[in-house]
């Protein structure tokens, strides 16, 4: 469904028409500089799924007209669609749903797993989120039942067996949503199931340091919330997931146009992402020097002696010394780089939608230099970070199965007198 409308630049007065693209989410957001003067104009949807309804919210910079105009100038946005921003260029052509459909190596496939992903959002996710609330808090009765639903499979017994249905939950829902990064999988259940039968008293040992330390629930307590914001943000940065189901090689990512524009939102959550990468990379390192050498200390290139507490306590930035000894974490260093992180992260940082580009900021002393990156190519890369966080999350899962606990301690339950 399209929504055709036209308005005037409250600056200059020219007259625009609109094409919004009428997506599956709650609201739209879409930015674009008048053609004559150059004002950002930002106009929002917002869109009601059950009854269906979609209302215009007074634009900014902008005035809605009463009815359709003729114009000379066009402002075309699709919330579903990704394409060459050529295709979304002003003009009066055909519709960017139908020319980016070639891209496509099985749109029908596509198709499919869009309906499953909507599906998950609608009738699965929230079960997702109280399993995990009932495995953080021992409540198996009620973590069966929400196990029934999303797994189909009853309790299991043991606690690694528990560990493996939580991390089942999210691996068919968030899987989904995510780059098809498998391969990196089963590399992970070979270097720790090679780890666990070479040195298995050390990884136990390093499991239950982790444990008690309160490493586990702290980091148990980021991997949650982050997958919810990511889903629950999914209309505004879904077009981006479609480059999973093109053709390779696909068009650079700075000729793509993704049409919600999220920045300050999407911020936060890559931001997050690369915290919590860098937190599970010390439990890859440590899995990769367990199943080397049988200790998850390691040596620096001067011949001094660390342990995987002092590679945790480094900043990202200088943890790809180590990480790039190893086969199973040294595609981690170019994620890790601090470079993007450091430049959404600043506060100048901002979304350009003369440009369609998003500004990063870099501190010299007192000077600030700019750098930027499309607003397609952060979303990939927000994309790319929460992936990564997805597939190397197994490592947590499988030590975590090792150990006794989320939590160093538990209360114990209060006694009713």
């Amino acid at each position: 469904m399209i929504m055709r409308n036209c308005l005037t630049c409250s600056s200059c007065g020219t007259a625009i028409t609109t094409r919004f693209g009428v997506g599956h989410g709650t609201k739209q957001v879409h930015s674009f500089p008048c053609p004559t003067c150059g004002v950002v104009i930002t106009c929002v949807m917002r869109l009601d799924q059950d009854k269906p309804d979609a209302h215009l919210e007074d634009p900014i910079n902008a005035v809605w007209l009463p009815e359709l105009v003729e114009t000379q100038h066009f402002a075309l946005f699709h919330a579903e669609v990704l394409g060459p921003r050529t295709d979304f260029s002003p003009g009066d052509g055909p519709s960017p749903f139908v020319t980016s459909g070639h891209f496509f190596e099985d749109y029908l496939e596509f198709q499919k797993q869009e309906r499953l992903r909507e599906q998950i959002r609608k009738e699965y996710w929230e079960p997702v989120k109280r399993s995990a609330v009932h495995f953080e808090r021992r409540q198996w009765d009620l973590f069966t039942k929400e196990i029934e639903l999303i797994l189909k499979e009853k309790l299991k017994t043991t606690w690694q067996d528990r560990v493996h249905q939580m991390s089942e939950c999210f691996g068919y829902s968030v899987n989904w949503f995510v780059l098809d990064l498998f391969h990196l999988w089963r590399h992970q259940a070979v270097r720790f199931a090679r780890a666990f039968v070479a040195h298995s008293t050390e990884l136990q040992v390093f499991a239950e340091d982790f444990r008690r330390s309160g490493r586990f629930i702290h980091l148990w307590r980021q991997i949650v919330p982050l997958y919810d914001a990511f889903i629950r943000s999914y209309p505004s940065w879904m077009p981006i997931l479609q480059l999973r189901y093109w053709k390779k090689p696909h068009p650079p990512l700075d000729t793509l146009f993704v049409s919600d524009k999220r920045f300050e939102e999407l911020r936060t959550i890559y931001l997050n992402a690369f915290e919590l990468l860098g937190r599970i990379s010390v439990i890859a390192l440590a899995v990769e020097q367990i199943a080397a050498t049988g200790a998850t200390g390691y040596t620096t290139k001067k011949g001094e002696a660390k342990t995987i507490w002092d590679f945790e306590a480094m900043d990202s930035g200088q943890k790809h010394q180590q990480l790039s000894k190893h086969a199973g974490t040294k595609h981690l260093v170019p994620l890790l780089d601090t470079k993007l992180r450091n430049g959404i992260g600043h506060y100048a940082a901002h979304y350009d939608a003369s440009t369609d580009e998003v500004v990063c900021i870099k501190a010299d002393g007192a000077t600030l230099n700019e750098w930027r990156i499309s607003y397609a190519g952060f979303c990939y890369a927000l994309l790319e970070m929460v992936s990564h966080v997805f597939f190397e999350q197994q490592y947590f899962f499988d030590l975590l199965g090792l150990s006794k606990d989320l939590f160093a301690t538990r209360a114990k339950p209060k006694v009713k007198p």
